[in-house]
C-alpha cells in the first residue's frame, strides 16, 4: 500500500498539512483493514509513503523526522502493533517541480540537489530527482541524465546515505522537528 501525499504539497498544502493528510489517509486504510478482520502486524509492514520535498531545507527534514515519530507512535497506540516492522515509516520522495523556475533553468540543478539532500537527511528510502528543464517542458535526455547523476553524486561521491539521521541532536533540527510534529498533530 503506497499512501501518497506528494500531490497534496504540490497543490499547495504546507509540509505539515501534507504529512498530516497523508497520515490521515493511512489511518483510514488501516481502519478499513482492521474492519475487514486483518491483524495490524499483518498489513502495516507493507505500508509505504510518497512525499514531495520542497526547497525549504530544514522544514522538510523536520517534516520527515516528525513523520517517523508520529507513525511509530500512532501504530503502537491506535492499532497495538507489536512488530517493529509495523512501526517503520518507509517513504519515497520526489523533489518539487513547483520550486523549479523557467528563468535561469540551470539554477534548478542546485534547487534539486538541495531538495534531494533534505530528503536524504530526513531519512527517505528512495528518491526521484526532477530534471532542471522540467519547468520548460518534458525533461530532455540531457536533463534527465543530470538528475540521475545528482543522485549518484550525493550517494557515491558525497556519501550522504552512509549515516542515518545525521542532523539528529542538533538543537535547531530537534526544536524544528518538535514544532513540526505539533503542527501535524493539530491538523490530524
Amino acid at each position: 500500500m503506497s499512501v501518497v501525499g506528494q500531490h497534496m504539497q504540490q497543490a499547495g498544502a504546507t509540509p505539515a498539512e501534507a504529512l498530516a493528510f497523508t497520515l490521515s489517509s493511512a489511518v483510514q486504510y488501516a481502519d478499513d483493514c482492521v474492519a475487514a478482520g486483518m491483524s495490524p502486524d499483518a498489513f502495516l509492514p507493507r505500508f509505504t509513503f510518497f512525499f514531495d520535498i520542497s526547497i525549504s531545507f530544514f522544514e522538510e527534514i523536520a517534516k520527515f523526522r516528525a513523520g517517523r515519530r508520529l507513525w511509530a507512535r500512532l501504530v503502537r497506540e491506535r492499532y497495538g502493533a507489536q512488530d517493529p516492522r509495523s512501526w517503520r515509516f518507509k517513504f519515497h520522495a520526489q523533489t518539487s517541480g513547483v520550486d523549479l523556475t523557467r528563468q535561469q533553468p540551470l539554477n534548478n540543478i542546485a534547487r534539486v540537489a538541495t531538495q534531494a539532500i533534505a530528503g536524504i537527511f530526513g531519512g527517505l528510502q528512495s528518491l526521484h530527482t526532477d530534471a532542471y528543464d522540467e519547468a520548460l517542458s518534458c525533461p530532455t535526455v540531457f536533463g534527465a541524465r543530470i538528475a540521475v547523476a545528482t543522485q549518484n553524486i550525493l550517494r557515491e561521491e558525497a556519501h550522504l546515505t552512509d549515516v542515518i539521521d545525521p542532523l539528529g541532536g542538533s538543537y535547531y533540527v530537534e526544536a524544528l522537528t518538535d514544532e513540526m510534529e505539533a503542527q501535524i498533530v493539530r491538523v490530524l
